[in-house]
């Protein structure tokens, strides 16, 4: 995160591990993903602005908040997270989870 944003990001806790299945160009795909919990400094440009680009090579990425509430009209990929953002775990949970 720290690359793709150019600022420091304090990581916290592992949340989740996730093992995902979904199809992209109609080739099937497995990925194990570790979600931790992250902050931003106080006070930092991104935090305060609405939307975020940065460059990674040719590649324009866009960044942009929402409000956890509104996710549910957000493309969201896991979609599992629309709701599991709305209700972190206290514990690390296992998810296994298909978008095909």
């Amino acid at each position: 995160m720290q690359e793709e944003l150019n600022t420091a990001v304090k990581v916290g806790r592992l949340v989740w591990i996730v093992e995902n299945f979904f199809k992209e160009k109609e080739r099937s795909y497995h990925e194990i993903g570790m979600y931790y919990l992250m902050g931003l400094p106080v006070g930092s440009a991104i935090v305060s602005s609405q939307e975020y680009t940065s460059k990674d090579g040719p590649v324009t990425l866009r960044f942009r908040w929402f409000p956890v509430s509104e996710l549910e009209q957000v493309t969201l990929r896991p979609s599992f997270l629309k709701k599991a953002l709305q209700n972190l775990p206290e514990q690390i949970e296992h998810i296994v989870w298909n978008d095909d």
